[in-house]
């Protein structure tokens, strides 16, 4: 569990929620230096979220879709 603030949250964060209202992500306006910070932290920030609200509500709450959205995205631009 995270003790203090970690670098890279707060962009993580945002993709989430950006993906749980439009159930979409895009990553144009993020540099890849925060593209690449982001898809290291997307599983600890996953299970962050998912340890402080329990399985029921994080899939109630569509973190469980969004992030499979994210994830997916991560995927492409991996591809590529």
């Amino acid at each position: 569990m995270l003790s203090s603030y970690t670098p890279g949250f707060s962009l993580v964060g945002n993709l989430l929620e950006t993906a749980r209202k439009t159930k979409a992500c895009c990553l144009d306006k993020y540099t890849k230096q925060e593209i690449d910070l982001s898809k290291s932290l997307f599983d600890e920030y996953i299970m962050y979220i998912w340890m402080h609200l329990g399985d029921t509500r994080f899939m109630n709450r569509g973190y469980h879709q969004a992030a499979s959205v994210v994830e997916e995205t991560f995927k492409t631009i991996g591809e590529n």
